[in-house]
């Protein structure tokens, strides 16, 4: 009796095609991660800054950099602004443009029943607000 063997080359190609798709996933997901993780580098980090903000008579208010890591960091010639809760903003009045100390303050024109954000300003050229609230 002579056996004739045949031979069936099938699942061969089924197997390759199966290895194929699973590279072709797996290389598609570290491409989708590599970028999805350099954006989220160029996120600005939150700085931290603690002010004080009080009246100091009938038509101004004073910010007063009381604490925080990132204090260093501020502008040195317009550390805050104030923006009005109508959105008109108003710049550091420059009565002591130098707040990136603790202790240090500057005056701004407000008058009373305003509501008001401040926001720092850093060298890096990022903003962040650091105090909202109504001023009496």
């Amino acid at each position: 009796m002579v056996s004739k063997f045949t031979k069936n080359d099938e699942a061969v190609s089924a197997v390759i095609g199966v290895i194929l798709m699973v590279a072709i996933t797996v290389i598609l997901a570290a491409v989708i991660a590599a970028f999805v993780f350099q954006l989220s580098s160029n996120v600005p980090k939150n700085k931290q800054v603690g002010v004080e903000v009080k009246r100091l008579d009938a038509g101004h208010i004073v910010v007063k950099t009381m604490s925080g890591q990132d204090v260093a960091l501020l502008n040195t010639t317009a550390s805050y602004s104030i923006t009005f809760s109508d959105g008109t903003a108003k710049l550091d009045a420059g009565s002591s443009p130098n707040c990136n100390t603790i202790g240090a303050s500057t005056q701004f024109a407000c008058g009373p029943n305003k509501d008001i954000t401040v926001v720092a300003h850093f060298t890096d050229n990022t903003d962040f607000p650091v105090w909202a609230g109504t001023i009496a």
